[in-house]
């Protein structure tokens, strides 16, 4: 389809008659199934679509996180979670070329698909408690009070990895749908960066953590692992990661940080 001017201002081609709850999960990710009814406006015809949320709304995360500092490695050489090599900068967050960048993934367990998959840590979002919502400062906008994006992804990452990184490490780039056809809810694409100096002053410990949560995390695999921009594109390229949300993030990553270096 070729999309027009017009098409894009013309506004929804459907009108909604009514929606209705006809399932809720309680508790776990808070599925939530909608049932739409509509009218297509240009010719009447009635419409029945349904439309699935979690968490009530709020803003999942998927973290890209790459290495930052000075320390050198072999390119191209995969490294477990504890190890150094060369950054996306220099150590005075002058980027360079993509080359040198190594991003964080995980071997995940979905049950959907019955495999594991390479993913990016990712996550739900979550409602904050009544004393959480003062110190947030601020909510995502959906209709209680949630977690931040730039929340969710630090609390996932921390989760997934055992390193913690301050807020002032996470930049958050925009939102992506994973079915825009079937799923309500946004995820935020964020980049985190975490500085050698944190792997480094911390290396048993990332391990010690690492080991611990790979024990307890039954959706996690045998491995995080720290690979190279030329490794991960040829991981895609022998349709090793197939994770849409973990593509999407790719692509938007490398364009964005491609513009600056």
């Amino acid at each position: 389809m070729v999309i027009t001017e017009n098409s894009q201002t013309a506004g929804p081609p459907l009108e909604v008659l009514s929606q209705r709850e006809v399932y809720h999960e309680q508790g776990g990710a808070d599925f939530t199934v909608t049932e739409v009814q509509a009218r297509v406006k240009a010719t009447g015809e009635a419409v029945q679509f349904n439309v699935v949320d979690v968490k009530n709304g709020a803003v999942g995360a998927v973290c890209v996180a790459e290495r930052t500092g000075s320390n050198s490695g072999s390119e191209g050489e995969d490294k477990d979670i504890a190890s150094i090599a060369s950054g996306c900068t220099d150590g005075t967050d002058r980027p360079r070329s993509l080359s040198h960048c190594q991003l964080l993934i995980g071997h995940h367990w979905r049950v959907a698909t019955n495999e594991f998959a390479w993913e990016f840590p990712r996550g739900m979002g979550e409602s904050l408690r009544p004393e959480e919502i003062t110190m947030a400062g601020e909510t995502s906008g959906v209709g209680e009070a949630s977690e931040t994006p730039a929340q969710t992804a630090l609390r996932e990452f921390r989760e997934e990895t055992g390193i913690s990184v301050p807020e002032s490490a996470v930049t958050v780039w925009q939102t992506i749908h994973a079915d825009s056809g079937l799923l309500a809810g946004a995820i935020a694409v964020a980049n985190i960066r975490v500085d050698e100096s944190v792997l480094d002053s911390s290396k048993s410990m990332n391990v010690e953590c690492s080991q611990s949560m790979l024990q307890s995390d039954w959706e996690l695999g045998d491995s995080l692992r720290w690979v190279s921009v030329n490794d991960f594109e040829s991981m895609i390229a022998r349709g090793e990661i197939t994770d849409g949300i973990t593509l999407a993030a790719y692509t938007i990553w490398k364009l964005r940080r491609g513009a600056k270096s």
